[in-house]
């Protein structure tokens, strides 16, 4: 019984894992193999569905809703809902109504799975490893893509630039549904970064940043502690990170970052 309870356990990490592999690199998938938003959605279905299968046959209790933090995501979520159903009855489709629901609540559901999966420190301090992995390759691939647009690579040759100036209606639209009017040259693109655009791109950035900041830089008296969750690494190397960094929100150049960043 305990085998399969760590079984499902750790099957709920990997599938967390993967939805989130897939949210930070989805325009690079969509690009390459197909162009579909089933990228975005099925690894929050895969997890609410295994993580119901062990709520239904092992009885797990739901002790993130004891915490403040759990209490305020369910009435979030629930607040999402009421939205949706009052639009629904105010005359919208029932598609109009789901989609900003799925859009801006429905991710906040694998807060209940994850508290479950990550309730060790050994597990959160692989899921910290797992951040500062994303987040070294987000800051170093701006870094690259700044210098290949300063050599005068063609950036449409970079799988995420092409799919963005075809679809993205901040570049380019579609004119009758069959011919494409191009708004800015794919020449005198911005920076995009993975997600596509500057916004969607350097948010992750601050995002995990700020979650790492405590522990890139920690104090000396908890460093032989293993309590704590270090990112081991040398003065260089951090300051190396640091400067990539806040080279990253400034090649983004927006200001929102820009001021909460400083």
């Amino acid at each position: 019984m305990e085998k399969k309870i760590l079984r499902l356990d750790s099957s709920l990490r990997i599938l967390i894992y993967f939805h989130l592999t897939n949210l930070y690199f989805q325009l690079f998938f969509r690009s390459l193999i197909i162009d579909v938003t089933i990228w975005r959605d099925i690894g929050i279905f895969l997890i609410m569905i295994l993580w119901f299968v062990c709520v239904i046959y092992y009885n797990i209790k739901f002790n993130f809703l004891k915490t403040v933090i759990g209490k305020i995501i369910l009435s979030y979520i629930i607040y999402g809902i009421l939205i949706a159903l009052f639009d629904i009855l105010r005359g919208s489709s029932i598609i109009d109504s789901i989609v900003p629901f799925r859009n801006h609540f429905l991710p906040f559901l694998i807060s209940f799975p994850a508290y479950y999966a990550f309730n060790k420190s050994k597990y959160q301090k692989q899921f910290l490893k797992y951040l500062y992995l994303i987040f070294i390759i987000y800051i170093s691939t701006t870094c690259i893509e700044y210098l290949l647009k300063f050599m005068d690579f063609n950036m449409s040759n970079l799988p995420w630039y092409k799919y963005s100036f075809q679809t993205n209606d901040r570049f380019s639209t579609f004119n009758n549904f069959d011919s494409l009017s191009v708004f800015i040259d794919i020449k005198d693109t911005p920076i995009l970064g993975f997600l596509g655009y500057p916004h969607f791109s350097v948010v992750p950035i601050v995002a995990i940043f700020a979650i790492l900041y405590p522990f890139l830089f920690y104090k000396k008296q908890f460093s032989n502690d293993s309590r704590y969750f270090k990112i081991n690494s040398t003065s260089f190397s951090k300051l190396l990170i640091l400067f990539l960094f806040l080279c990253s929100i400034f090649i983004f150049n927006v200001r929102t970052h820009i001021i909460t960043t400083l």
